[in-house]
């Protein structure tokens, strides 16, 4: 999955994320609630689609807090994608994700009333370091 700007149509000078297909090195621009582009989506096993489609949940683009079981979906697509395409698969943003999501679960059995006044900074922090990690993939 590659970040994209692109500037809203309401104002060409607000600048938000774009979203491509997950599958390594597809560039194909799909809407941040689908997984995949067309030719790759219909090309997993319907285990996976449906893998995927079960665990996903709406605004998780948004708020940067996939599950984990999204993100072992996702990456198990991915991986078998790029298997099928002979190609080495990108994993490192569900990695992140992943690890992110273990530290958020932690925290909310700890602290159950403080991670929901939280929220929204730890959403902030994860595209922080997410931003980090993928700059410090690229050097």
């Amino acid at each position: 999955m590659r970040r994209i700007n692109v500037a809203p149509a309401d104002n060409p000078r607000k600048l938000r994320i774009g979203h491509t297909c997950h599958a390594t090195g597809c560039d194909h621009r799909v809407p941040p609630k689908m997984f995949a582009c067309r030719r790759h989506w219909f090309s997993l096993p319907l285990f996976m689609r449906n893998a995927i489609m079960l665990t996903y949940r709406d605004g998780q683009c948004d708020d940067w807090m996939p599950s984990r079981k999204y993100c072992e979906a996702a990456k198990a697509a991915v991986v078998w994608l790029a298997e099928k395409e002979k190609r080495a698969p990108d994993t490192r943003v569900y990695d992140f994700f992943m690890k992110t999501a273990d530290i958020r679960a932690e925290e909310q059995v700890s602290d159950p009333e403080g991670w929901d006044r939280n929220r929204e900074a730890v959403a902030n922090e994860s595209g922080r370091m997410l931003d980090q990690a993928i700059w410090e993939g690229t050097k």
